[in-house]
């Protein structure tokens, strides 16, 4: 048996204590740790890069035709107000169209406008504002000229006729005025020699009246009754013609009304449709100078090359509205969108703010983009994805002055995990495909 000096054999008792209870340290410890590690639930997320838009319904400014971009006139960031003219598109084809549209409806318009005047029997022809505000143009100006002279050139015809036919009226019964006079004085001429001969007659047959002037009064009573029975001829005569001449100008009057109904029922018939093409047309046209439906901010403008073409309905910027609430839009790439849905929780991190005095605000997903976006900037493609500040992180945010643009971190929370898995995830993932392998 070794030989121990006093009191080394109290000290190694006391050693192997210390020992003992660093181990039991150590152990209590680390179980400790694997047990919090274990059960204590920890968020899991998607980090991904988000910048400042707004809460309000972003103005979607899309092509209206297929055509080529002939001007910008706005940059990104530039404060628009309602109206102003941002990209203007190639409209060539538009305007030609338009053109042709707008002459076949003023057209058909001066024509209605003519063919009215002359049912009403106006003086003159009253042409509609479309014409008139154009007046300067010099088709407009010609057409106006055109009708004008149109209108007073028929008119004056189908008042000549007329007033050929109520001169020859006036005329006859002019004629049959006087031929009316004539037969009054000879049916009293006749109606006095008819009583003459009636009480003469008993006499002239008694021998009391000479038979000789009995015989010439006869004679008188017979030529007169033949003169008034010519005049009263001629009296029908005239009648008739004078009954003709109204029934010629009825029919006048009635043919030139029938033709002139049938001719402005054409037209207003096919100035329906031109009316229809040239509205079509016009909108057409005007919407190659794209403007801004609002006062606000233009963001994300998707084309910058002039003579590029732009498909009909692709989007070309959106416009941010003036004095709207702010949202924020992160970009997750593709093989994470997964894992992201609406109504989820994302953790807000408004990085441009002092990290000390900036408290980590709460959001929700409001949108989630239905397909990858590319851009100029971007080399990856990626989903957009909006998140709405919660009543609670607008209220932390409220004494930050915040602007559209502003990044920030977004931590898109996917569901809970221990500590354990957390740490176990990348060599339980290997070791399932080395298995797989």
């Amino acid at each position: 048996m070794d030989y121990l000096p006093p009191g080394t054999q109290k000290l190694n008792t006391n050693t192997k204590k210390m020992m003992h209870i660093a181990i039991a340290v150590v152990v209590i410890f680390f179980g400790g740790f694997l047990l919090w590690a274990a059960l204590a639930p920890l968020s899991s997320g998607i980090v991904v890069p988000g910048t400042v838009v707004t809460s309000a319904r972003l103005n979607i400014i899309q092509s209206p035709q297929t055509a080529k971009i002939k001007s910008i006139l706005v940059k990104e960031g530039e404060v628009v107000k309602k109206n102003q003219p941002l990209i203007i598109l190639d409209d060539s084809e538009a305007k030609a169209a338009y053109a042709k549209a707008k002459s076949e409806y003023l057209y058909l318009l001066s024509m209605e406008s003519r063919l009215q005047a002359q049912l009403q029997n106006s003086p003159d022809i009253t042409f509609p504002k479309e014409l008139l505000e154009n007046a300067q143009d010099p088709y407009v100006s010609n057409l106006i000229q055109t009708q004008r002279q149109l209108f007073f050139s028929t008119m004056q015809n189908f008042q000549s006729q007329k007033n050929a036919i109520l001169q020859n009226t006036a005329g006859l019964q002019s004629e049959l005025y006087g031929l009316k006079l004539n037969a009054d004085s000879f049916k009293s001429q006749v109606s006095i020699l008819a009583q003459q001969i009636s009480s003469l007659k008993p006499l002239a047959k008694e021998g009391y009246y000479p038979k000789n002037q009995f015989l010439d009064k006869e004679r008188q009573y017979e030529e007169l009754k033949g003169n008034l029975d010519n005049l009263l001829g001629q009296i029908g005569r005239i009648q008739t013609q004078i009954a003709e001449n109204n029934a010629k100008l009825q029919n006048l009057q009635s043919q030139f009304l029938a033709d002139t109904q049938g001719k402005l029922a054409e037209v207003d018939s096919q100035l329906s449709s031109a009316k229809y093409q040239y509205l079509y047309y016009k909108k057409i046209y005007e919407s190659m100078t794209i403007k801004s439906p609002i006062n606000g901010t233009v963001l994300y403008l998707t084309v910058h090359t002039i003579g590029a073409v732009a498909a009909q309905g692709q989007e070309l910027l959106e416009i941010l509205p003036i004095d709207s609430k702010f949202i924020i839009e992160a970009q997750v790439e593709p093989q994470d969108i997964d894992k992201v849905h609406l109504n989820q929780d994302a953790d807000l991190n408004f990085i441009a703010f002092n990290v000390h005095t900036t408290p980590i605000v709460h959001g929700k997903v409001i949108y989630v983009s239905a397909d990858t976006i590319t851009t100029q900037n971007a080399k990856m493609p990626f989903y957009i994805v909006r998140i709405e500040l919660t009543k609670d992180a607008i209220k932390k945010l409220a004494h930050k002055k915040i602007v559209a643009g502003m990044p920030v971190q977004v931590t898109i929370k996917t569901g809970k995990q221990s500590m354990l898995e957390y740490l176990l995830k990348p060599l339980t993932e290997n070791f399932s495909k080395a298995f797989k392998e």
